[in-house]
């Protein structure tokens, strides 16, 4: 079984190096399945983005990388696997949960 396994990208939109990295990854996957790599599922795992409340990251990343990357390996979304790690973690929400969290914590039932 081949697989082939993108981790820690910390996807930022709108960045130039990140830019670079994509086309880079896009040329040499393209370059390997011209020499017959063929994966059954691409893999994402570690901080897909850095930052996920950044507006639209989600959108960005699969139109900047996860389609392009997919359709270099002849591949669909059915054939991904997402592990996400900490930078994955909207702050916002968790946040948001966390004073609800605190509030529920210290109210009484009176």
């Amino acid at each position: 079984m081949q697989l082939l396994h993108v981790t820690d990208l910390h996807y930022t939109s709108d960045q130039p190096f990140q830019r670079a990295v994509i086309e880079a990854l896009i040329r040499d996957v393209r370059q390997r399945v011209s020499d017959g790599f063929s994966p059954e599922f691409v893999i994402f795992s570690g901080d897909i983005v850095h930052n996920p409340d950044e507006e639209r990251i989600y959108e960005t990343f699969e139109q900047t990388l996860l389609k392009p990357l997919l359709a270099t390996v002849n591949l669909t979304e059915k054939h991904t696997i997402f592990c996400p790690g900490n930078h994955d973690i909207s702050r916002k929400t968790v946040e948001q949960w966390s004073a609800l969290s605190n509030f529920l914590a210290n109210s009484s039932p009176n």
